[in-house]
């Protein structure tokens, strides 16, 4: 459900619902370590010009919750 509206707030609907970047409140680094995270989902990895750069799930979670890699679908 990608939105180019507002790319860093994407939704990925699953079974129970949906998910969004916002909804992870957690922050890796320092005494813990940083993930590589994988989304499987269509269109998981596509970025969009918002109004301060690049937005998607990848820069959300890169710049936010510190992952130190993320792989995700165009």
């Amino acid at each position: 459900m990608f939105d180019a509206a507002l790319p860093s707030n994407s939704a990925i609907k699953l079974s129970h619902g949906i998910v969004r970047p916002s909804d992870i409140r957690v922050r890796f680094g320092g005494r813990r370590p940083r993930p590589l995270l994988f989304i499987n989902a269509c269109h998981g990895g596509r970025s969009e010009f918002s109004f301060t750069g690049l937005g998607g799930w990848a820069e959300r979670l890169v710049t936010e919750a510190r992952v130190a890699v993320f792989v995700g679908a165009m």
